[in-house]
């Protein structure tokens, strides 16, 4: 049986404050740094493009999620984790 307690209660409550009170995603400024972190699991692929912003912290800017093409769930991680970078920028 399942049970919702006063600790679920606890972390839905903070997570639906911070998808509601903070920028979600930031805005994009060409002149400051960008990194891509990506995620080759199978049967995903997934990225999220980010922004070092004045503060020292990373934002998200944008972010990409997709299910692997039947033929590359064959490739080799090395080959999955490019598929999501090429993936990425052919998308962003």
């Amino acid at each position: 049986m399942w049970n919702w307690s006063e600790q679920c209660e606890k972390v839905f409550v903070e997570l639906k404050r911070k998808f509601t009170t903070v920028p979600i995603l930031f805005h994009y400024h060409a002149e400051r740094k960008k990194q891509i972190e990506t995620d080759a699991s199978d049967p995903c692929k997934a990225g999220i493009l980010s922004q070092y912003e004045p503060d020292r912290r990373w934002y998200h800017l944008s972010y990409y999620s997709k299910g692997f093409l039947l033929a590359e769930l064959n490739y080799d991680v090395h080959d999955k984790e490019m598929v999501v970078i090429v993936n990425y920028f052919q998308e962003w």
